[in-house]
């Protein structure tokens, strides 16, 4: 129930990124283009429907089979691919823009440039809470056996929130915070 809550919430705050952020018809609070509000609306709405689909797999015991089978996250596996060739498309964009100094050490920042930026890292840490405790859901007794595939979308889709917090950072011409060294 707490893994069900918690993707729940995950898809949710999707939501609200989508709401006050990617609108086109609200105030520019995210200084980009109109079409690239939409391009990335759109794919948090996939996003949300791939969390929606995990949360049928999940809520359904292995002991009813013919219920388990239609539920199922069958569509996983192609999911992670984009989630991975979309990540490798930001992370190029990314090192290319970054300073030298950042470069040549893992990026460690502070959230907090911009809204959107923290947001992003919000829901990063929301989508690790739900991984966390997807590993945690087996249950034998209920039937309950979380797919890997599940997970390792999980896994990529937080990745993804990380290279998409950096890459709008970019977008608004801001850098991000640095850890003081």
């Amino acid at each position: 129930l707490a893994t069900l809550g918690t993707l729940e919430e995950l898809s949710a705050y999707i939501g609200i990124i989508k709401a006050e952020n990617l609108d086109p018809n609200t105030e520019e609070r995210f200084d980009i283009d109109n079409s690239v509000k939409l391009f990335l609306c759109a794919r948090l709405t996939q996003i949300q429907e791939a969390i929606i689909d995990i949360m049928a797999s999940v809520g359904t015991t292995k002991k009813i089979v013919a219920k388990y089978e239609y539920t199922r996250f069958t569509t996983g596996e192609s999911r992670i691919k984009e989630l991975e060739s979309e990540i490798e498309l930001m992370e190029d964009v990314n090192m290319a823009n970054l300073k030298d100094s950042i470069k040549e050490k893992p990026i460690q920042y502070i959230p907090g440039s911009s809204p959107l930026e923290a947001r992003l890292l919000h829901v990063r840490t929301i989508c690790r809470r739900a991984e966390r405790q997807l590993c945690s859901a087996r249950n034998i007794n209920l039937g309950i056996f979380p797919e890997e595939v599940c997970l390792q979308y999980l896994n990529k889709l937080g990745d993804l929130f990380l290279a998409l917090s950096i890459h709008v950072l970019h977008m608004q011409n801001k850098e991000p915070m640095k850890k003081a060294v």
